[in-house]
């Protein structure tokens, strides 16, 4: 798919019988195809609520993913459409297993569970997330994991890739809230602000928690604590950090 647009706006209700689908303004479902030089205008919403379905929303794709013989490929492309989910939601695409490179966001992403991410809201294992950035507001609404890049866990890589939005929610960071052990962050950086508040668990400008790989990355986003009594997880679990909130065992800076 190339040099295509879309400027209509697309509802998705959930009226169907699975619980997960894929949702896109150009494609829902990428597998083992490239989407090149695409623009999404149109807004994407998809049922949200404590009834809501839980289907991967992308602002271009829904799920990139590959075939067994090719990888899914989504490259210079770029979302001026916003993008409102239950979980899993990302101004280029909902759900990463495979490649996406020069692609850029510059609207808001908001879900109501968890998983709002500027470029992706799941960076799975073996992906890739290259040269993209984020310019627009991030939010989970009742709580959850948001990130200037990706929204949820990163099990994948993330190269030279660039948060100037602002990021609100429980676990949140400026790259990613959660890199996990097989997670890299390279050569990416944070302009973003930060905006916790007294249901917040952790936040970190690169990321709140991290047991993989971060090289070469760095921050200068601000953060905004307002700071309560409330607690949300117990106290103990509430980390900060103006680069990352917590290192773990495996994690390597």
């Amino acid at each position: 798919i190339t040099k295509c647009e879309n400027y209509t706006a697309i509802t998705t209700d959930g009226s169907y019988n699975n619980d997960w689908g894929n949702s896109g303004g150009i494609c829902g479902t990428n597998k083992g195809g490239t989407i090149s030089e695409c623009i999404n205008y149109g807004s994407m919403k998809t049922q949200i609520g404590e009834n809501g379905r839980d289907r991967n929303t992308g602002g271009v794709c829904g799920l990139n993913t590959g075939d067994g013989n090719n990888e899914g490929l989504i490259e210079n492309c770029n979302n001026q459409g916003q993008v409102i989910a239950n979980r899993y939601a990302g101004g280029i695409c909902g759900r990463n297993e495979s490649e996406i490179r020069d692609c850029a966001n510059h609207s808001s992403v908001v879900v109501y569970m968890l998983g709002a991410g500027g470029i992706v809201g799941y960076s799975a294992m073996g992906s890739l997330v290259q040269s993209s950035v984020n310019n627009s507001t991030i939010s989970v609404d009742i709580g959850g994991l948001a990130g200037g890049i990706c929204g949820s866990e990163n099990l994948g890589e993330i190269r030279a890739c660039v948060n100037n939005g602002d990021i609100y929610g429980k676990i949140i960071g400026g790259i990613v809230p959660d890199n996990k052990y097989d997670g890299v962050l390279g050569q990416c950086y944070n302009t973003g602000r930060l905006h916790s508040s007294s249901t917040t668990a952790g936040y970190g400008g690169i990321c709140a928690f991290n047991s993989g790989l971060i090289e070469s990355c760095y921050q200068i986003g601000r953060i905004n604590d307002t700071g309560s009594s409330a607690w949300f997880p117990p106290q103990e679990d509430y980390v900060t950090g103006f680069f990352y909130g917590r290192n773990e065992s495996t994690g390597y800076i």
